[in-house]
C-alpha cells in the first residue's frame, strides 16, 4: 500500500486529533492503536491501554526512536464503546491482533462491516468512503519518496510471531 503523507505529526495537534495509530521500529508488522480525540487505545501483547494521553505515547515513540503514520479520521468515535471494546479484547494472544478493536471501534461507530484482516487492506476501504482527512507521519523522512510511504505487506503469521516474540521478552 502506497500511502501520501501529508506532514509531519504537529505535537500541538495530536492533543485533539481522531485517528488510527501505526507505529513501531520497523512496521513489519505496525502495531495499530486508535487515538479518539488525543486520547490513544491499543491491546497488545503486554497490556490494554486505554484512554492515554496520546502526548505522553507519542513522547515515548520518540525516545524509543519508532517510526509513527497517524491516518486522521473525519469522524470522532465513542470514547465509552472504545473502552468496552479494547476491555473486552484484552491482551494479545492466540489468533487476537492489534487491529481487531480499532476495526471494531470504527464499524460500531459507522455501523458498517469491513472486509479487513490487515491494516494495508483496511485503509483503503476507509479512504475509498472518504473517512481519512490525511496522514501524518514521525521517523519516516528516508524511507519517503517524494511524499510518499509504501506499507509493506506481511502475513497473519508475521503478526502472531510479532506477538510471540513479544511474550517471550516478557517472560523473566
Amino acid at each position: 500500500m502506497i500511502i501520501n503523507i501529508q506532514n509531519t505529526i504537529d505535537p500541538k495537534l495530536i492533543k485533539q486529533l481522531d485517528g488510527i495509530v501505526l507505529s513501531g521500529s520497523n512496521f513489519y508488522p505496525p502495531h495499530i492503536g486508535l487515538l479518539i480525540s488525543g486520547k490513544y487505545f491499543s491491546c497488545s501483547a503486554r497490556s490494554v491501554k486505554k484512554a492515554i494521553s496520546f502526548d505522553r505515547v507519542y513522547k515515548k515513540f520518540q525516545i524509543k526512536n519508532f517510526k509513527v503514520i497517524i491516518a486522521e479520521l473525519n469522524f470522532s468515535p465513542s470514547n465509552f464503546v472504545a473502552n468496552q471494546l479494547f476491555t473486552n479484547h484484552g491482551v494479545l494472544e492466540g489468533p487476537k491482533t492489534c487491529l481487531g478493536p480499532v476495526k471494531k471501534t470504527i464499524e460500531n461507530y459507522l455501523s458498517l462491516s469491513f472486509d479487513a484482516n490487515f491494516i494495508y487492506e483496511f485503509l483503503p476501504i476507509l479512504e475509498k468512503h472518504q473517512l481519512i482527512n490525511g496522514y501524518f507521519q514521525y521517523g519516516l523522512d528516508k524511507q519517503m519518496i517524494k511524499g510518499k510511504y509504501k506499507l509493506k505487506n506481511y502475513s497473519k503469521q508475521d503478526v502472531l510471531s510479532c506477538i510471540k516474540d513479544l511474550q517471550l521478552s516478557n517472560v523473566k
